[in-house]
């Protein structure tokens, strides 16, 4: 065992959301105090690797992408505040529009998926929870679901469900 302050500290994955419009994703870490110097990260067309540091620790995190979702080459814009930073990651033309998933984690061995927040990916996800095997035996009709807003902060829904059978 070295001595105390020597030993190095294993890096975490960050605490981050990862936003989408038609041309960009947009990154939000919510890591507080980030040494702005110390923010790197490598871009390549199907993913992104990340690390910095704060005063106490040390992150790193690896994103990918669907092979068909691919990223533009151009530089991402980076912005770092006191509680978090911001980094924008443009979409290659060829693959403009709404991706359904993305892949997180320390590494690459370590990537769990992860869905973008839309009505598609809300629905799917609400279909597979209201229409158990169990639920959907006892069900006249699907519940039918619909989508009012989907944010990263909140999620509406308005569901209406069939009559139960006796």
């Amino acid at each position: 065992m070295g001595d105390p302050g020597t030993e190095s500290i294993a890096p975490v994955c960050p605490p981050l959301q990862c936003n989408q419009d038609e041309d960009s994703l947009t990154l939000l870490i919510q890591v507080p105090g980030i040494l702005p110097q110390t923010l790197h990260g490598h871009l390549s067309p199907v993913g992104y690797e990340l690390c910095f540091s704060t005063q106490d620790s040390g992150y790193s995190c690896t994103l990918q992408f669907a092979p068909e979702n691919k990223l533009s080459t151009r530089e991402p814009e980076t912005s770092v505040s006191l509680n978090n930073a911001v980094i924008v990651l443009a979409k290659s033309p060829e693959s403009h529009g709404l991706w359904r998933e993305w892949y997180c984690g320390l590494n690459k061995e370590s990537l769990e998926e992860r869905l973008f927040i839309n009505e598609e990916n809300v629905n799917g996800f609400l279909e597979e929870v209201l229409c158990s095997p169990l639920k959907q035996a006892r069900s006249l009709a699907p519940p039918l679901i619909e989508v009012l807003q989907a944010t990263d902060e909140q999620v509406q829904i308005h569901a209406e469900v069939g009559k139960w059978l006796p």
